[in-house]
């Protein structure tokens, strides 16, 4: 079984439970005996098709695996990659993202290091392959690797410069690793690339907020929420960093 049924039967227990404790309540305290039988059944249907939903999920990622694995090891690339990169490029087009979406699927089934080895295959094949950086960024962050995760995201910010996703991601693995300025800054360049990244506006003002300047991280937060106005984080940082304000213009207003 893959590692990933856990969490694709969890639909049929959140939805399939409660019909089940309903149809039971229903059976055994208010109604006559065929009506007792008939909705038990229902219940019981529902749960099975539930459940076979969660199969087929199931099913899909894993012929996904092995349609991606069957792409990789057919490809020419994977036995003699010496003698195709001497030829045209076209012959190793497609192959590092067929490394890609293997690694993708793999994620899918929490196989992370069986993900990371596909996507260094990729970039093994193409160093160029954004996606790749990122999604290896995105596996540091999630490993607690945040200086690898920052060097990951520096490369598909170097190739893909105005991209606002990845500079933002940047700026969040700069976080993690507690390079407040450098985070700042990429994540000023991605509200520059699209203003409506109301978690970048939160970020920065948490930013701001640590470093002591109140009024930058008010400004920031109120932008947060013009972008989310239900962003409660975001509201309770505001309303903490005016209650500061507030209290160092009375302190000053004493003197």
């Amino acid at each position: 079984m893959l590692a990933a049924d856990r969490y694709s039967y969890a639909p049929a227990m959140v939805l399939g439970v409660p019909v089940l404790a309903w149809g039971a309540q229903k059976a055994l305290f208010t109604s006559s005996h065929e009506v007792r039988r008939s909705r038990t059944w229902c219940g019981m249907l529902v749960l099975l098709a539930l459940s076979l939903e969660s199969h087929m999920l199931c099913s899909s990622w894993s012929s996904s695996e092995a349609l991606w694995r069957r792409v990789v090891h057919t490809h020419p690339y994977h036995d003699h990659p010496k003698q195709v990169e001497t030829r045209s490029g076209a012959q190793r087009l497609g192959v590092e993202s067929a490394y890609y979406n293997l690694g993708l699927t793999l994620l899918e089934t929490q196989d992370m290091a069986g993900a990371r080895g596909a996507l260094e295959s990729a970039l093994a094949i193409n160093p160029h392959h954004v996606r790749s950086w990122s999604t290896i960024g995105a596996l540091h962050l999630k490993n607690s690797s945040a200086q690898s995760a920052v060097e990951a995201y520096q490369m598909a910010v170097k190739l893909k410069p105005n991209d606002p996703n990845n500079n933002y991601n940047l700026g969040v693995a700069h976080m993690e690793a507690m390079e407040l300025e450098q985070a700042a800054q990429a994540l000023e360049r991605s509200l520059e690339l699209r203003d409506d990244n109301a978690k970048a506006w939160f970020n920065l003002g948490n930013i701001l907020l640590s470093t002591g300047d109140l009024h930058g991280a008010i400004t920031k937060y109120e932008r947060c929420l013009t972008v989310d106005p239900r962003h409660s984080k975001a509201w309770r940082k505001l309303q903490m960093a005016r209650s500061w304000a507030q209290e160092q213009r009375a302190g000053h207003s004493k003197f």
